[in-house]
């Protein structure tokens, strides 16, 4: 029984040592020290588009939630998040200002991207706030939208 449990107790860690060591190696490389990065954030409703708010930040922010907090602090914005940076894929944005998703199955919904972000364009899309780095001169665009068109 003694062999079982320190069996069990080695694969257990070397699991746990592999899974970080995976993590570690795939993340996105930051970018440290100050930066300029561009936040627009819209709304697309019924094919109408309204700018709510376009702001170049100067940030030392690495991650583009942590960025997005700072905009919180700096009281640019108000915003609604839900998960964790824990999580798997990190916080995923519920409200920005009084623009909230009421019914995750109909939406409508925060979505962004960026043409500037090389972590979001060489994937093809952006990942997660907290899964995606921040570089100098990006820009982020952030749509209320009804529709994925």
């Amino acid at each position: 029984m003694k062999k079982n449990f320190t069996r069990i107790l080695i694969a257990a860690v070397a699991a746990t040592l592999l899974y970080v060591g995976v993590s570690y190696l795939t993340r996105p490389p930051v970018e440290q020290g100050s930066k300029e990065v561009t936040l627009i954030m819209s709304t697309k409703l019924e094919g109408e588009v309204k700018e709510i708010f376009k702001k170049t930040i100067k940030t030392d922010a690495e991650m583009l939630g942590d960025l997005l907090d700072e905009g919180v602090v700096r009281a640019y914005f108000t915003i609604e998040l839900s998960g964790n940076k824990s999580d798997a894929y990190g916080r995923f944005i519920v409200a920005i200002n009084e623009f909230k998703t009421e019914d995750m199955s109909k939406g409508p919904w925060w979505i962004y991207d960026s043409k500037t972000n090389q972590t979001c364009v060489s994937a093809g899309y952006c990942s997660g706030i907290d899964a995606t780095p921040v570089y100098d001169q990006d820009v982020f665009e952030f749509t209320y939208t009804d529709s994925f068109e």
